[in-house]
């Protein structure tokens, strides 16, 4: 068992543990940012959402897009998404 998992024992059954003892220091972290509201992470997210320019289509994203359609390509057939554009490459 890890043993940050583990409760530490106490001397009298009735008296519980501290709250923080044997969570982990990235569990704290987490918990506080998700308390607080981290605002930059959620500005992260909402332009991760946004539609990508059709003028920004470039070889890169259409590597992405074959290899996330599970099959990946060639070159070639990278260079003709990126000249169909992303409307026609993602149809």
């Amino acid at each position: 068992m890890l043993s940050f998992l583990r409760q530490p024992a106490t001397t009298d059954p009735q008296q519980p543990a501290p709250k923080d003892e044997g969570v982990p220091q990235p569990a704290k972290d987490a918990a506080k940012r998700k308390n607080r509201g981290d605002d930059e992470s959620d500005a992260r997210l909402a332009n991760s959402l946004k539609p990508l320019p059709k003028d920004a289509f470039t070889e890169a994203h259409a590597r992405h897009l074959l290899w996330r359609a599970g099959f990946g390509g060639t070159g070639d057939q990278i260079s003709l998404l990126v000249r169909w554009g992303i409307d026609k490459a993602v149809d």
